[in-house]
C-alpha cells in the first residue's frame, strides 16, 4: 500500500540513503545519477534537518506500509520524495527522488503530479520554478514534455551548499511552469 505523507525527523537517515542513491550511485536502472558529473554525497543529515525545519518548505515522502499482518509492526519503506519551497507567488520544486531500483515505473511522475496538484491549491502561486543540470538532456526533455519552460537564467552549481563537487564544468538551468 502505498500513501504520501510530509517527511519528518526520524526518517532522516532513510532520506539520506535515498536522495544519496538517487543521485550519486551507479545503477543501471537510475536514470536521475549525476555521478559521472558530480562526486561526494547531494546531502546530509544536517541539511535534511534544517530543511525540516523550515517554515515555507515541505518535504513529501511516497512510502509503501510492509508487514502489516497482526503480530508484525508496520515497516515504513520511503520509495520517493519531493520538496516544495514556497516564496511569494512562486513554488520551487527540488529535493526530488526515487530510489533507483524503482526508477522508470512511473514513481517519479506519481510524485510530480502530487507535487503539483499541491502547490495548485494555494491560489497566491501562479509558477512553479526548478533547477536542472545544464547537462541532463533527458531530464530537461522530460520536464518539457511535462509543461515547463526553459529560461534563459543560469545558476553556477552551488557549491556553497555542499551538494557534492563537480567533476566536470556544469552549471544549472532554470525551468518554470506558469499556472
Amino acid at each position: 500500500m502505498f500513501h504520501y505523507r510530509k517527511a519528518e525527523l526520524h526518517d532522516v537517515a532513510q532520506l539520506q540513503d535515498l536522495i544519496n542513491s538517487a543521485y550519486r550511485s551507479q545503477n543501471s536502472q537510475s536514470w536521475t545519477s549525476e555521478c559521472s558529473m558530480v562526486d561526494g554525497d547531494r546531502i546530509d543529515a544536517l541539511q535534511l534537518d534544517c530543511l525540516l525545519a523550515k517554515i515555507d518548505f515541505e518535504l513529501w515522502v511516497l512510502e509503501e506500509i510492509e508487514g502489516c499482518a497482526q503480530d508484525e509492526m508496520p515497516h515504513h519503506l520511503i520509495l520517493g520524495c519531493i520538496g516544495i519551497q514556497f516564496e511569494a507567488n512562486t513554488a520551487e520544486i527540488g529535493t526530488f527522488a526515487v530510489l533507483p531500483e524503482l526508477q522508470n515505473k512511473g514513481l517519479g511522475k506519481t510524485l510530480l503530479d502530487f507535487a503539483e496538484g499541491r502547490i495548485k491549491m494555494r491560489n497566491e502561486i501562479i509558477q512553479i520554478v526548478m533547477y536542472v543540470l545544464h547537462l541532463r538532456k533527458e531530464l530537461i526533455d522530460y520536464y518539457l514534455r511535462r509543461g515547463y519552460q526553459r529560461t534563459l537564467q543560469t545558476e553556477q552549481y552551488p557549491l556553497h551548499l555542499n551538494v557534492g563537487r563537480p567533476i566536470q564544468d556544469i552549471h544549472l538551468i532554470q525551468l518554470i511552469k506558469f499556472l
